[in-house]
């Protein structure tokens, strides 16, 4: 006679993959309300969603930074001091087209400018430093002062007489729009669109060609001269 069966085997009933702890079932999909597995499936989404940044830099990419090197391989020009205030405000222009070439930062342009001074202007600097009371003299404060020694207020205004009362006379044309050029760098509120740059020189011009050019009613400079 064959043994009894001790019992009902324990099933869950409720579970086709076997039982669990507690009766729950562990291959079971997430509960979705569940606040853990919803922020994480935020965000999931978010990073897939997120854009490659064009143009993204590596983790580390070197800085293009303006070293002295390269502000001297341009070759700027040195200023050795003059009384000529043209020549000082033409040093000063080709030194600011340099350092917007190479990307000189500000808190390097006093130092980089100030090298390329030598002998008397050298010297100049040196004491005026010295004077300042700081070690650190901003770019704005470095032309303030170069200028006030080599290009002063009374100065400009000379150059500004000068541009006003230019007047061809003897000069070929030629030489004449070379002056006006140079003298006009003086004076830009003048000459800072073309048909006022034009007027100033037309005015200049000796009588006859003056006269002649009016009947044309030019306003373009290029065409004029």
């Amino acid at each position: 006679m064959p043994p009894k069966r001790g019992g009902k085997p324990l099933v869950n009933k409720g579970s086709t993959n076997g039982p669990n702890q507690g009766g729950v079932n562990a291959n079971a999909p997430p509960d979705p309300n569940n606040s853990i597995v919803r922020l994480e499936e935020l965000l999931n989404q978010h990073r897939q969603n997120q854009p490659p940044v064009a143009g993204a830099p590596p983790a580390r990419q070197a800085q293009n930074v303006a070293t002295f090197k390269s502000f001297k391989s341009l070759n700027p020009p040195e200023f050795h001091g003059t009384s000529y205030p043209i020549a000082a405000r033409v040093w000063l222009r080709e030194i600011k087209k340099t350092f917007e070439i190479v990307g000189v930062e500000n808190d390097k342009k006093t130092l980089f400018a100030a090298y390329m001074l030598k002998e008397e202007a050298n010297y100049w600097w040196e004491a005026k430093r010295n004077l300042e009371g700081t070690t650190v003299i901003s770019w704005d404060r470095f032309m303030e002062i170069f200028l006030e020694k080599y290009f002063p207020r009374h100065m400009e205004a000379q150059m500004e007489l000068k541009f006003l009362q230019l007047k061809q006379d003897s000069m070929t044309a030629a030489e004449y729009e070379n002056k006006f050029s140079e003298l006009s760098r003086f004076v830009p509120h003048y000459v800072d669109t073309d048909a006022k740059r034009t007027r100033c020189f037309q005015q200049g011009m000796t009588p006859w060609i003056q006269n002649k050019v009016a009947v044309l009613e030019i306003l373009d400079y290029a065409t004029l001269v």
